[in-house]
């Protein structure tokens, strides 16, 4: 296909349901009366409606046989929707995202390595592969953190790990247009350890704490971060678990003093 010529398919592929679907009785069957194998079945060549329900009853049941049937349906549309978002794949990702397992973030790993998703999708799967914790090579990452979607770069931050060569595209992306892609750049490189990323993290302890925030934070662990963290336990009860669990982890003398004064207070409470 050449630049100038349009996508006709990008909208609505395969339409026709008489061909595309398993059948009359399954695809007038509401999904919560299938069977787990009935409506794995049926997961790989529904139609674009049936396609979103199937993909959240999967995910409701927490049906990990699913897994390979949510891979065949994204695959089927490999090549479609350049120009615009394929639902089905979007449906099929967010099932996968809610079926949190391994299995499930090496499906989305290899269906971005694979190019199966592409164009106005690929936020999404990134998205998908940052919540499930998968894996994904150097050079899709670095797409991703200089993708014009700040959706696709917030979830390849996310995605970075501790891989020392996107370090220098992390630090770019500190200062990017949208602000909450710079905190999760900021949270990537505290997760790493770089001390750079401490005055938006300890901004964002102040004005916008998250779990996400706080672990990052406990990375950098120098003394004004400890300090930090302590404030923000001190200030803000709901966060106070999540920060004393941070501080648990952390062999600083400052951290033993903060947890030793919220013990004795715990104490004296009780």
């Amino acid at each position: 296909m050449t630049p100038t010529q349009l996508d006709l398919f990008a909208e609505a592929p395969f339409a026709d349901a008489d061909t595309a679907t398993p059948g009359r009785g399954e695809e007038a069957t509401a999904p919560d009366a299938l069977s787990d194998e009935a409506l794995v079945a049926a997961l790989p060549d529904a139609t674009l409606g049936r396609a979103e329900a199937l993909a959240r009853e999967a995910a409701d049941r927490g049906l990990a046989d699913a897994v390979p049937a949510l891979d065949a349906l994204c695959r089927r549309f490999a090549g479609f929707g350049r120009e615009s978002a394929v639902r089905e794949q979007r449906a099929a990702l967010e099932a996968l995202s809610g079926l949190d397992s391994r299995h499930a973030a090496e499906a989305v790993g290899r269906l971005i390595t694979d190019g199966i998703i592409e164009g106005p999708t690929l936020p999404s799967a990134l998205a998908a592969a940052a919540s499930l914790g998968a894996r994904l090579p150097t050079a899709i990452l670095e797409a991703g953190l200089t993708h014009e979607d700040a959706e696709a770069r917030a979830a390849a931050c996310r995605c970075t790990g501790h891989e020392p060569m996107l370090v220098p595209l992390l630090h770019e992306r500190l200062w990017d247009a949208t602000p909450w892609v710079a905190v999760a750049a900021a949270c990537a490189l505290g997760r790493m350890g770089h001390p750079d990323a401490g005055p938006l993290l300890s901004r964002c302890l102040r004005e916008a704490p998250s779990a996400e925030v706080i672990e990052a934070a406990g990375a950098i662990a120098d003394e004004d971060m400890v300090i930090r963290l302590g404030r923000l336990a001190g200030e803000a009860p709901a966060w106070r678990p999540a920060v004393l669990a941070v501080l648990e982890t952390l062999d600083h003398p400052r951290a033993a003093q903060i947890l030793q004064r919220f013990a004795e207070n715990e104490d004296a409470a009780g």
